[in-house]
């Protein structure tokens, strides 16, 4: 069989560092109640935090891809039917990785980190925002929420390709 196949694939795409709060998307997927397939880019020195916060996620299908190449990276969107791109950074520019998945017309879950907020919302048409100081349970519900519009609920690549002519993302 397939991995993943049949079930919404979540991704994510940094350094495993403190301020990128990987650990904190590991737990709130652990809390989701529904069988996901997570796939992260990047590697770094929370590896182990990740790991021990899916140690009792069952529904979790997990791979850490660690630190892989910015053509890979592209190549891996546009091979991947991904449901949704999450970024939990607590401090941010306007952060390439979520420009990148726009581009690919994913919807994104991301905190109101730095410039985070100028390019994701509902009102956007990108995806949610969260707060800065969200917690599992509110990171959870909005991936849940994501998952369930499917990717005809939003329409992040015309955002991207709007932003894109002012400079935003490109």
């Amino acid at each position: 069989p397939v991995p993943g196949a049949g079930i919404p694939t979540v991704v994510s795409c940094s350094s495993l560092a403190p301020v990128k709060r990987v650990p904190l998307l590991a737990r709130a997927l652990a809390q989701l109640g529904m069988p996901v397939r997570w796939v992260h880019l990047g590697s770094g020195p929370e590896e182990a935090q990740v790991r021990d916060a899916l140690t009792s996620a069952e529904l979790v299908e997990f791979e850490l891809r660690g630190q892989v190449d910015h053509d890979e990276v592209l190549r891996f969107f546009q091979e991947t039917p991904v449901s949704v791109f999450v970024n939990v950074s607590d401090r941010e520019g306007v952060a390439v990785s979520i420009c990148e998945a726009l581009s690919f017309d994913i919807p994104v879950v991301a905190t109101a980190a730095g410039g985070t907020p100028e390019i994701i919302g509902r009102e956007l048409g990108t995806g949610i925002l969260v707060p800065l100081d969200t917690d599992e349970h509110t990171l959870a519900a909005a991936i849940a929420e994501v998952i369930a519009a499917g990717r005809h609920g939003f329409t992040p690549r015309q955002e991207w390709e709007r932003r894109g002519s002012v400079g935003y993302c490109r």
